[in-house]
């Protein structure tokens, strides 16, 4: 309000090329109808400062800082700059020659748009706009693999070595910082995951040394071997590794026993993809201490897979007996570490995850659709919906990559629909160019977060591994 009371901070915003405007020192009174569908608070009262009267021909530009004349020193170099902004924007337009160019590009901007350095102190890449403004562990490291196809290593290592610094003394991270209530049993092993594909990423372009030093590579060949080890005290039980009530990505109740606690395919999968890194580390540095290791992934892969793959079907877990609620899970685990099953035991289990998930328009549900608990309309807030019927772009894409890496022609028809559907919701629907979070079942939708980090960058792997 105009006593400025309780504010904590104050910003600064300078428009230059506004030759006439209108004052108006008014505040409006504004309905969301989005955030009323949700059942959230919907209702602000929004300034208007002033109204700008624009001429046919008009270049504005608009600096914010929270210091003034930080804003009015960096507002002269924009308007400066203008003639290089149009000639790069000239030329990504004139370098754009198909769709999927364009979806490509467009997932690019989607997520690097959520790459933010707070305070000058840390960057990160927050979950999503408009409610996940925060470092979501499991999020960010799942979405950093996009940063490293856009070639933005800096910032992937930084955020990597963030994550390591903060790992617990039981092996695992806190799920965000600063941490909440909740647990996460997967955010280690998408940390220890994306530390392996950013090697295999710069080994290909032999850049290795260029962006680790030996030091380096020592300190988080020892963290991971640290973690690993803390991990198999703390939880791993009869060879398996278990997690308690809600501590997944599926991390809602809803008011149902669904909790996926006990063992999880995609917590094995994970954290067989950890030892997989500990083993490149060693390769790459020639260390050849590991055998603790290697035969903690062989026992680990064995046991896991004697536990959940039954009838030719891979469970979603086991607690106290088999959860044989089929869910899109299995396409995690084939993305971490697809050795867990042979390419045959894998095709049956897609084949059978797609009878019961596949929806028409191009995504998967997150429960079967004839489950119980299955959901058809995203119910926002209330979340009956969110992981019991809602389709997650990311988890789309991810098993679209899957298949593609199995078998591209047999699942050529299912590959292509995720894919347009992924395209088509960045493209033209929810907030054009970014990537939604999640969409109803019934019918493809944008809702959730309408800027979903992990969405975009699974849209950038899969065009990516489809060769654009």
């Amino acid at each position: 309000d105009d006593t400025k009371t309780g504010v904590p901070e104050m910003f600064f915003l300078v428009i230059r090329g506004a030759a006439q405007f209108t004052l108006l020192n008014e505040w409006q009174k504004r309905t969301y109808s989005y955030d009323a569908s949700r059942g959230g608070e919907n209702e602000r009262w929004i300034y208007r400062a002033l109204r700008i009267d624009s001429q046919e021909t008009q270049r504005l530009s608009f600096t914010f800082a929270r210091n003034k004349g930080e804003a009015l020193h960096q507002s002269g170099i924009d308007w400066n700059d203008w003639d290089l902004v149009r000639s790069r924007l000239k030329r990504f337009a004139n370098s754009i020659r198909t769709t999927d160019d364009v979806a490509y590009s467009n997932a690019v901007f989607a997520l690097e748009s959520l790459v933010v350095s707070v305070n000058n102190n840390r960057t990160g890449i927050f979950a999503g706009f408009p409610w996940f403004f925060h470092f979501w562990a499991r999020d960010e490291l799942i979405a950093l693999q996009g940063l490293v196809l856009a070639e933005k290593y800096t910032v992937v290592k930084e955020i990597l070595f963030t994550y390591l610094d903060r790992l617990q003394p039981d092996g695992r991270l806190p799920n965000m910082h600063p941490p909440s209530t909740l647990g996460s049993a997967d955010a280690v092993g998408w940390l220890f995951k994306r530390f392996g594909d950013f090697l295999l990423h710069l080994e290909k372009q032999k850049h290795v040394w260029d962006y680790f030093s030996g030091d380096e590579l020592h300190y988080v060949c020892n963290k991971l071997e640290e973690s690993l080890r803390a991990l198999q005290e703390h939880h791993v039980k009869d060879g398996v590794v278990t997690n308690t009530a809600i501590e997944t990505w599926m991390d809602t109740h809803a008011g149902t026993l669904d909790v996926r606690k006990g063992v999880r395919v995609e917590i094995q999968a994970l954290t067989l993809a950890s030892i997989k890194t500990l083993n490149i580390l060693h390769r790459i540095l020639k260390k050849s201490n590991g055998k603790e290791f290697k035969l903690f992934e062989k026992s680990l892969a064995t046991k896991a897979k004697k536990l959940l793959f039954k009838d030719g079907v891979l469970w979603d877990g086991y607690d106290d007996g088999l959860d044989k609620t089929i869910r899109p899970n299995v396409f995690i685990a084939a993305y971490a570490y697809p050795e867990l099953l042979t390419k045959k035991e894998w095709g049956g289990v897609f084949d059978r995850s797609l009878e019961k998930l596949w929806l028409d328009w191009g995504g998967l549900a997150s429960i079967q659709k004839d489950h119980p608990l299955f959901v058809g309309e995203y119910t926002a807030e209330k979340n009956k919906s969110y992981h019991r019927g809602d389709s997650w772009y990311w988890i789309n894409n991810i098993a679209a990559l899957v298949l593609h890496r199995f078998d591209p022609e047999k699942y050529s028809f299912h590959i292509k629909k995720i894919k347009e559907a992924s395209e088509t919701e960045m493209l033209y629907e929810g907030v054009v160019g970014h990537c939604a979070e999640v969409s109803s079942a019934n019918q493809r939708t944008s809702a959730g977060c309408f800027a979903q980090a992990w969405s975009a960058a699974t849209l950038l792997e899969l065009l990516d591994g489809m060769g654009k």
